[in-house]
This record gives C-alpha cells, sequence and structure tokens, in this order.
C-alpha cells in the first residue's frame, strides 16, 4: 500500500486551515452587514427610505439634544400636517391638555399588532381631554392610508416626512410611546409595545 508523502499532507493542511480563516472572515463580515444599527426593534421592509437624520432643532432642550428623550424635562414643541386631511397640530397648542406621542411605522409588525387597542383606547378617553397622536417614521402615505384603513383607525397621525420629530426625541425604535403632561413636561417614556391595560395606567396618570 502506498502512502501520501508527508509533503503533500502539510501542504493540504495549510490550505484547510487558510480556508477556514478566509470563510470565518467572510460569514463575520456578512452578519454585520445584515444587522440592523441603532438598535430598532423593527425592519424597514424593501422600498422604504428611511427618513433622514439631522441634529435636534435648537429648541430641544439641552439635556433632550444629548440624551433620549428625557422625563420631567419639556417636550419640544413641532408641528405635524394630518396625512389624511391636510390639517396641522401643534403640539403647544394642545398645552392644558395630556398627549401621548406614538411613534410608529404602518410596516412595523408591533405597530400593527397594537392597533386595535390603540384604538379602543383613543375611544375610552378622547372624551376626556387627552390626544393620541400617532408620528410616523419612515414611512410613506400609501401605507399609512391602507393601515388606518385595514384597522378602521381614528385617532390623528402624520407622516414625520423629513425624521425632524424622531430627532427631536431622540426616537431609535418603533414603536415608542412619548406621555406628556398638562404643563408640557416628558412625563414618561415608554420603548416598545403597550397593552391597553397599560396605556389606560398611563392615561389615569396623565389626567390626574
Amino acid at each position: 500500500m502506498s502512502r501520501t508523502p508527508q509533503p503533500t499532507m502539510r501542504r493540504l493542511s495549510a490550505f484547510v486551515t487558510v480556508f477556514t480563516g478566509v470563510a470565518i472572515v467572510v460569514i463575520g463580515w456578512a452578519v454585520w452587514k445584515l444587522t440592523p444599527a441603532g438598535g430598532a426593534t423593527e425592519a424597514r421592509p424593501p422600498g422604504v427610505a428611511a427618513a433622514s437624520t439631522r441634529p435636534a432643532p435648537d429648541n430641544v432642550p439641552a439635556q433632550g439634544r444629548s440624551n433620549a428623550a428625557v422625563v420631567g424635562a419639556p417636550a419640544p414643541d413641532f408641528t405635524l400636517t394630518l396625512f389624511d386631511t391636510g390639517e396641522t397640530i401643534t403640539l403647544s397648542d394642545l398645552r392644558d391638555q395630556p398627549v401621548i406621542l406614538d411613534f410608529f411605522a404602518s410596516w412595523c409588525p408591533s405597530c400593527r399588532a397594537e392597533a386595535p387597542s390603540l384604538e379602543e383606547f383613543w375611544q375610552a378617553y378622547q372624551s376626556k381631554g387627552l390626544t393620541l397622536l400617532g408620528v410616523a417614521i419612515d414611512d410613506s402615505e400609501e401605507g399609512l392610508r391602507d393601515f388606518k384603513d385595514e384597522f378602521f383607525l381614528t385617532y390623528p397621525m402624520g407622516l414625520d416626512k423629513t425624521g425632524e420629530v424622531a430627532a427631536m426625541y431622540r426616537v431609535s425604535s418603533i414603536p415608542t410611546f412619548v406621555m406628556i403632561d398638562r404643563d408640557g413636561q416628558i412625563a414618561n417614556v415608554v420603548i416598545g409595545g403597550m397593552s391597553r391595560a397599560a396605556m389606560a395606567a398611563e392615561a389615569e396618570a396623565l389626567l390626574k
């Protein structure tokens, strides 16, 4: 029986080692490229462009510019155009009444799952002087229209086309809820979905 020459075995071993190393590098690079940046809870679908990011405007409190929306800080003012009616809502015009901002997207699975509960919440609390305002980011008017029709949503919502409002509140993942009290202060921030009961508890605290 003939034996494989020793030098040939060494060359084969070296080739396998090099090939394995290259494969590990390629796989690591691919995982890095496919991992979403910013810790977003949901990934955008193909064809939906990301909203442009920009520095927070000058009217954002100093601590709000360097961190996420800060509980106890003044809520940055903004004006949002409602996508279906063309009307505008300015946050400062809602002073003396609690406001809950819902940063969401029509393609976000978590946002879609909680949509019926949000509508129930709106029906229960709008007459008590509380405003629920949906702020859509990384979305389209067509997507919002389908979303609103599918879940029979009646609470006001608008498209943050430039990402300016999301930048003001340092929103890095969706859904994100920002609770604003009657004095225009940020009372609480919740990142992630909220149950109907959790929404009610936040509303009752704001209405006291």
